[in-house]
């Protein structure tokens, strides 16, 4: 039983991981989007 707890904990650790990144990538190339926008006008 806690074998399986640790498995499933340890995925969704990693899944929150990935999501985390994702969002901080999303982030980042949409403010350097912000400021081409803004430098190129």
């Amino acid at each position: 039983m806690l074998y399986i707890l640790y498995i499933t904990r340890t995925a969704y650790t990693k899944y929150m991981c990935v999501i985390y990144v994702m969002c901080v990538i999303y982030i980042y190339i949409y403010v350097c989007v912000c400021v081409c926008m803004y430098v190129c006008i």
